[in-house]
């Protein structure tokens, strides 16, 4: 068991929660110093005073240190900095966030995710781990670049990591402990501000651990959020958890679920729209706006309850049809062929091999 940390700890060079001094400012370049980037050029798409780099009495607070990892990200294409052999490249990363908010539960979203990341990487290794009653999801990393300070690259993504877990379902995850693949560093930054639970070091592998029901929460975010930035934007302090705002395009999915549960076949704009207390025009424009429409949205929820049913039922395809609001299993054959490419039978089939 490695080295537990439980109590607030200094942030660096800087005594005040929620900076971060010259050894965070640094070392979040160190990767793009090595592969040829500019530092301070990078300092400046940030938006700070390229001037922090070189003044070892320097601190940033945790917006810039947001902007200075996304602008890092950017430039570089790698949302690992350059701390790898192999970098990342953040159109993977959004197939990944894509992959998550398109599930159902937290607990499915989890699972897409480690799917994704066993595709992509060889050098990283992401699973979950259940136990009684927790859950702990393992990060193992190889391949890092010689030289460089390990804990840096292992707290900026477990931050966001956390940050993005936290995101999807609306709310804080509250965690029991935090692991890290490496030692406490000289000048460990404030970890009680995001984690809020005991801390350990010198681990094998780096874990988030939470409790098992935490799997059940539903996903409460859409593509469109995830298109438009929300993420990044709404929630642009390093040190923020995101809340339980959720996007029209969200309310509005739950709605259809709710309708179509209940047994109701043709849930209509206008029904929607009286029951969100809003003209269908109003609903429409917001819609478009969230880069959606609700054909598109009555599309997925529909295509979401017919998955689960074909994989999770032994109903027939005609009765599946009937529950997702299909008056004829013809109808539904077309419409589900032009979602995914194959029939239902087709898809229970493959599911079931």
């Amino acid at each position: 068991m490695g080295k537990k940390v439980t109590g607030q700890q200094e942030a660096g060079h800087c005594d005040e929660p929620g900076r971060l001094g010259a050894y965070y400012i640094r070392g979040c370049l160190q990767g793009a110093v090595q592969k040829g980037f500019d530092p301070h050029t990078i300092l400046k798409a940030a938006d700070i005073d390229p001037a922090v780099y070189d003044d070892p009495e320097a601190s940033i607070d945790g917006v810039q240190m947001q902007r200075l990892y996304v602008a890092a990200a950017e430039i570089m294409n790698d949302t690992y900095l350059g701390f790898m052999d192999n970098g990342n490249k953040q159109r993977a990363g959004y197939l990944v966030g894509v992959a998550a908010v398109n599930c159902g539960t937290f607990g499915e979203a989890l699972k897409q995710i480690c799917v994704f990341v066993d595709a992509f990487r060889t050098d990283v290794d992401l699973k979950q781990q259940l136990l009684d009653d927790d859950v702990e999801l393992l990060m193992r990393v190889r391949g890092l670049v010689e030289g460089f300070e390990p804990h840096i690259l292992y707290w900026l993504e477990t931050y966001w990591f956390y940050k993005f877990l936290c995101w999807l379902v609306g709310q804080r995850i509250p965690l029991k402990r935090i692991r890290f693949q490496s030692t406490e560093p000289d000048e460990p930054v404030d970890y009680t501000l995001l984690f809020d639970c005991p801390i350990e070091f010198d681990e094998d592998s780096g874990a988030l651990c939470f409790d098992r029901d935490v799997l059940k929460l539903p996903v409460i975010r859409t593509e469109a959020e995830l298109r438009g930035g929300d993420f990044v934007d709404q929630y642009a302090d390093w040190f923020e958890i995101p809340g339980s705002e959720q996007s029209l395009a969200r309310k509005i999915e739950q709605l259809l679920v709710d309708l179509y549960e209940e047994g109701s076949h043709t849930p209509t704009l206008q029904v929607l729209a009286d029951m969100l207390y809003a003209s269908p025009r109003t609903i429409s424009r917001r819609l478009h706006k969230e880069n959606t429409t609700f054909q598109d949205l009555k599309d997925k929820v529909r295509r979401r309850m017919a998955d689960q049913l074909l994989r999770g039922s032994e109903l027939p395809v005609s009765s599946i049809a009937e529950r997702v609001g299909f008056w004829e299993p013809a109808d539904f054959t077309r419409a589900y062929v032009r979602w995914t490419g194959i029939t239902p039978s087709e898809y229970r089939a493959q599911h079931n091999r």
